[in-house]
């Protein structure tokens, strides 16, 4: 007969979790080290090596378990943008977490002028003068007239009118989330350079620090710690994942989670 243990919360100080496993339905399973996975919000599942979901993500749905502890480390690996480093978990309703999320902006804006209320006009052009006499008495003139003459050329005016002329940007944000009683809100944004391909997040006291990196390795950061400072927050010792709406490059999955005690 085999022995399976599983770590207990109290005792454990790393979950992992790589996803490397059979395809699952109803629930993620048991994570890589054994430990249990509770599903606290829609459903999420391992298809083809990853974690995912068929659910809506604007119902950010979420998976946690119990670290025994406020204070952790979440690093999640995972692709495009949407993955969420769920914290401090009272329930599905009450949450705190850290979200890789971009969308389509206005970049790069110019006053560029151009044509405007243009009209036709005309003008005298083609002018001369003619000199004839204005009377004669026998052969001679008397005295001579000079009349002069135009022609009416057509014109085309316009004013000049501005306008601002955009390109379209793809920035990538980190963004802290709080949702109070099932209403979802962001509380504070960072831009960064890059999409992340990994990032983590680290709780101590009120704090929240993510650090988001180009690799997956987690060795090349995408600029400098973000630290955001909760008010006041319900710390509990539950933590997990949860994917969510990006507006752009939007992802669907998780490939690799790390979880430790902090510090």
């Amino acid at each position: 007969m085999g022995f399976f243990a599983v770590v207990t919360a109290s005792v454990r100080k790393t979950f992992t979790d790589t996803f490397q496993r059979s395809n699952t339905s109803g629930g993620p399973g048991r994570a890589s080290d054994g430990s249990p996975w509770d599903a606290t919000r829609g459903t999420m599942v391992v298809t083809s090596n990853v974690l995912t979901t068929s659910d809506s993500l604007s119902g950010y749905p979420m998976v946690t378990t119990d670290m025994g502890v406020e204070d952790v480390a979440v690093e999640v690996t995972a692709s495009a943008t949407g993955q969420l480093a769920s914290l401090w978990v009272t329930d599905s309703n009450n949450w705190w977490g850290v979200q890789t999320y971009s969308q389509a902006e206005s970049c790069n804006c110019q006053s560029q002028g151009y044509s405007c209320n243009c009209y036709t006009y005309y003008y005298q052009c083609n002018c001369g003068s003619q000199t004839y006499c204005g009377s004669y008495a026998g052969p001679y003139c008397l005295y001579y007239v000079t009349s002069y003459y135009c022609s009416d050329c057509p014109a085309y005016a316009c004013s000049t009118c501005y306008q601002y002329v955009c390109s379209t940007c793809y920035p990538n944000y980190i963004r802290v989330l709080q949702s109070v009683s099932g209403s979802i809100s962001a509380l504070y944004t960072w831009t960064i350079s890059s999409v992340a391909a990994a990032f983590r997040v680290k709780t101590s006291g009120n704090s929240i620090t993510t650090q988001a990196y180009s690799d997956t390795g987690m060795t090349s950061q995408i600029g400098s710690d973000l630290t955001y400072n909760a008010s006041s927050p319900t710390k509990t010792k539950r933590f997990g994942l949860s994917i969510g709406t990006s507006n752009y490059n939007q992802g669907t999955s998780i490939s690799k989670v790390i979880i430790k005690r902090n510090p």
